[in-house]
């Protein structure tokens, strides 16, 4: 039903991104030595293209004496942002540090998910908190933009937790509904 209501263009933008979001995802646990047996079952089909796959678009108004965005935490496994106007910022060591975008690349995020699943590995994955700072304007600049592809687990599914020795096992949900 997306391609009765946007353009060609914006739908191929997002599902190449929404693939980049599996590679680097692939990429990752790989490199984190989590074996590819499980890589379906512990992101619950989100490496296959299964999972929750969002993509949004941010308008960032420079007239408004706000922040772009408020600080937070992704919740999943993987964020590919793309932006050309400086504005996010990281948290680190508890002071906000400028992440600019450089030309003709991406920005990756892991998020919340990807951390409880790497959490006892020798090399756990922190995800970071995060905001885009209020923009001042400047004569004749335009609004600043920016494009998130997500990939995440599906939302009725289990979350997992990678171990040392290769297993993984199922995390007991805190929440009750």
């Amino acid at each position: 039903g997306r391609r009765l209501h946007f353009p060609g263009e914006l739908i191929d933008m997002t599902e190449q991104m929404s693939d980049l979001t599996r590679l680097v995802l692939r990429h990752a646990m790989n490199e984190l030595g989590i074996p590819e047996v499980l890589w379906s079952e512990v992101t619950g089909g989100a490496v296959d293209g299964r999972g929750t796959h969002w993509f949004a678009a941010n308008h960032y108004r420079s007239e408004q004496p706000k922040l772009g965005c408020a600080p937070h935490k992704d919740t999943g496994f993987v964020t590919v942002l793309y932006n050309e106007e400086p504005g996010l910022e990281a948290s680190v060591d508890g002071t906000w540090v400028p992440i600019d975008p450089a030309p003709g690349y991406f920005i990756v995020n892991f998020g919340g998910t990807f951390e409880l699943l790497t959490a006892e590995l020798s090399r756990p994955v922190r995800a970071i908190l995060h905001q885009v700072r209020q923009c001042n304007p400047t004569p004749g600049s335009q609004d600043g933009f920016s494009f998130a592809a997500f990939a995440n687990p599906p939302a009725p599914g289990d979350l997992y937790q990678v171990y040392r020795d290769g297993s993984a096992a199922a995390v007991p949900s805190r929440y009750t509904w």
